[in-house]
């Protein structure tokens, strides 16, 4: 069994006590996980935090395709972060770091580039990012491709691109 399908294998194991997924994204979440690492294919940042990193997605499937970019998983719940923590044991993933850390409230310290999925709530998404990002940092959003745009004043939008049902947004920070 190749990593990303023993990832699976124990998100299935333990969504049911642990809420990772949806039902509805449990069902095609191995397809949802190659459509992210083709979207995320092109992006090369050697350090990259993953914001609201709950089961992973797309974090752990993107480090499969890039095992040399550090990555710090940042999730405020403690039993994702567990989750998260034995994932990075199991899968031997080199340079990857999960905080268990609310990005709103603690000291994490600035990145050059930051992804996120499904983090909540969007309201708070914006103040999160001017948090962690450094000035002229990027954010990649990878979306399901039928939710609204975000609108995030302090960014530009550099780039969209489409992976099947998933779409990933380029932004750039631009501070006031």
């Amino acid at each position: 069994m190749d990593k990303l399908d023993q990832w699976i294998a124990e998100i299935e194991r333990y969504n049911r006590t642990l809420h990772l997924v949806s039902p509805g994204l449990m069902a095609g979440l191995k397809e949802d996980a190659l459509n992210c690492q083709q979207a995320l294919a092109a992006v090369d940042e050697p350090l990259l935090a993953d914001l609201g990193s709950g089961s992973g997605l797309p974090a752990i499937p993107f480090h499969l395709i890039h095992p040399t970019t550090r990555l710090d998983l940042i999730e405020r719940s403690s039993k994702k972060c567990q989750f998260l923590k034995n994932m990075v044991l199991k899968l031997r993933l080199e340079g990857v770091t999960v905080r268990a850390a609310d990005a709103l409230s603690a000291e994490l310290g600035t990145y050059p580039a930051v992804m996120a999925r499904a983090f909540s709530p969007k309201t708070d998404l914006e103040a999160a990012l001017r948090r962690l990002l450094e000035p002229g940092g990027r954010f990649y959003y990878v979306g399901n491709g039928s939710e609204a745009p975000l609108n995030l004043a302090s960014f530009e939008l550099l780039e969209q691109r489409s992976s099947g049902p998933i779409t990933l947004s380029v932004f750039v920070f631009r501070p006031c």
